[in-house]
C-alpha cells in the first residue's frame, strides 16, 4: 500500500503542475521548432458551444479514451473518481496489486482558456519541446515533464492547442517509462480528430 501511497500522489501533483515553470533545471531543452501555421479551424473532434466552450465530441466516457490507450492500461483498474462532462474529462486507471510494478496512467481534456504556451517559455522553464508537425499546423505544441523522483519512474506530456490543453502520461515504481512523449502525441491526436 505504500507503494501506491507514492505513485498516485506524484502523479496527480504532475499533472496538475505540468504546465507550470518548473524552473530551468534536469531537463534539457529541444532546438526551437519553426512558428507554427495558424489554425484553420478547430479538430474534428472539438466543437464550440454557443458560450464558446469547447465539447469533445469524441469523447462520450473514459471508456473511449481506453479504447485508444489500449495496452497503456492493461491490466490497470479505472479510478472511481473518472469522470467526463461538458467541460472536459479526466480518466485514470491503476494497478490493485502491490507489487514492484505497480502504476498508472492518467489522460485530462480541458478546454484552454490561456494562449498557447510559448516555446522559449517553455524552455526557460526546463520543460522539453517535442515538435508535432499537425499540433504545429493547428497552432499546437507539445512538451513534457520527466518528474521522476527516487522511487518511481513519472513521465507527463502536456499538449495545447489554442481550443484545448491534454495532459497524458503515467508513473510506476519500475524503471519502465509508463508513456512516452510520442504515445501521447498520438493518443490525444487519435481523441482531438487529427
Amino acid at each position: 500500500m505504500l507503494r501506491r501511497a507514492v505513485v498516485l500522489p506524484v502523479l496527480a501533483l504532475v499533472l496538475a503542475l505540468v504546465g507550470c515553470s518548473a524552473g530551468p533545471t534536469a531537463v534539457p531543452a529541444a532546438p526551437q521548432p519553426a512558428e507554427p501555421a495558424p489554425a484553420e479551424k478547430v479538430p474534428a473532434g472539438v466543437e464550440l458551444d454557443e458560450e464558446g466552450y469547447v465539447v469533445f465530441t469524441l469523447i462520450d466516457s473514459c471508456d473511449d479514451v481506453a479504447a485508444v490507450v489500449g495496452p497503456l492500461i492493461e491490466g490497470l483498474e479505472p479510478e472511481e473518481r473518472n469522470f467526463v462532462d461538458e467541460r472536459g474529462a479526466s480518466c485514470e486507471w491503476h494497478t490493485t496489486l502491490e507489487s514492484f510494478g505497480e502504476s498508472n496512467f492518467g489522460a485530462n481534456f480541458a478546454s484552454n482558456d490561456l494562449e498557447v504556451t510559448a516555446v522559449e517559455d517553455l524552455i526557460a522553464g526546463g520543460l522539453t519541446v517535442v515538435e508535432d508537425a499537425v499540433l504545429a499546423q493547428h497552432g499546437g505544441i507539445a512538451y513534457y515533464l520527466d518528474a521522476s523522483p527516487e522511487s518511481a519512474t513519472v513521465l507527463i506530456t502536456k499538449i495545447e492547442t489554442p481550443e484545448v490543453e491534454i495532459s497524458i502520461g503515467g508513473a510506476s515504481l519500475s524503471a519502465d517509462q509508463p508513456t512516452t512523449p510520442e504515445q501521447a502525441i498520438s493518443i490525444a491526436k487519435q481523441l482531438l480528430g487529427y
